[in-house]
């Protein structure tokens, strides 16, 4: 699920830094609702931080009677090398039915398409055909009710897709690590490396190997045979290959 790292002010006052070292230490994001606070933001920020400033807002036409658009301020902060260091853009947001949404535009192009404030999802990662299967809605230039409850239910039905999909991978990925560390209890070996995102079993000179990325595991199985001691002429037999079955011919 997401996490709201984000908090929005229709003002600035000194405690915006505290507003955002109150939230965690990870990247976390101040939405100002005004453009017109930037040397208030900047000044604040001036006082203690680095800062580069940068732009990705537009320029919308809002015929709507039930969104709302922002010309607003977006401050992201970080840690680097122990450093708080921070970015502030313009930017663009639109509030419909109580949701909020930024739109996004490549340089210089006069649409938006929108997506979920504060909406972390690795949508690329773990769907990354799902705008092939499913189309995103028009880009916007001028604001209507239709335009933007067409956004709205599409990056909705989106958001549920994936987090039934992350679900059911993140179960699949539980049963099956529950089911190694069961084998490696009844068949333990000093060799078995049993991990969260990889790792391997060895019985038998036999290894099953495997590796886990984005809600999908990937795995292996190979001989895992390193000669005898001391060395044997003639290993490549059919006798060889019989204790190997039966477990008799260990490394």
């Amino acid at each position: 699920m997401t996490t709201k790292n984000y908090v929005i002010v229709d003002s600035v006052t000194d405690d915006i830094v505290e507003k955002i070292d109150a939230i965690d230490k990870k990247i976390v994001e101040v939405h100002v609702l005004n453009e017109e606070l930037l040397p208030d933001v900047l000044r604040i920020l001036n006082d203690n931080r680095n800062h580069w400033m940068s732009e990705r807002d537009i320029e919308l036409k809002n015929k709507s009677v039930f969104a709302t658009v922002f010309k607003a301020i977006n401050v992201q902060v970080y840690k680097q090398d122990g450093i708080n260091v921070n970015n502030v853009f313009k930017e663009t947001l639109v509030k419909f039915n109580g949701e909020f949404y930024a739109a996004r535009t490549m340089f210089r192009e006069k649409t938006a398409l929108f997506c979920i404030l504060g909406d972390n999802r690795e949508y690329h990662m773990r769907m990354p055909n799902y705008r092939i299967k499913c189309p995103a809605p028009q880009k916007v230039g001028a604001i209507t009710d239709k335009k933007m409850k067409a956004w709205a239910d599409w990056l909705e039905t989106r958001k549920n897709n994936y987090d039934e999909l992350v679900n059911g991978q993140n179960l699949k990925v539980a049963k099956f690590l529950e089911r190694v560390r069961k084998f490696d209890s009844i068949h333990h070996s000093k060799d078995n490396r049993i991990g969260e995102d990889c790792g391997y079993l060895y019985l038998n000179n036999l290894e099953f190997s495997y590796s886990i990325l984005n809600g999908y595991i990937d795995q292996r199985i190979k001989i895992r045979f390193q000669g005898y001691y001391p060395p044997r002429e003639n290993v490549d037999t059919l006798d060889m290959f019989t204790e190997m079955t039966e477990g008799k011919c260990q490394r």
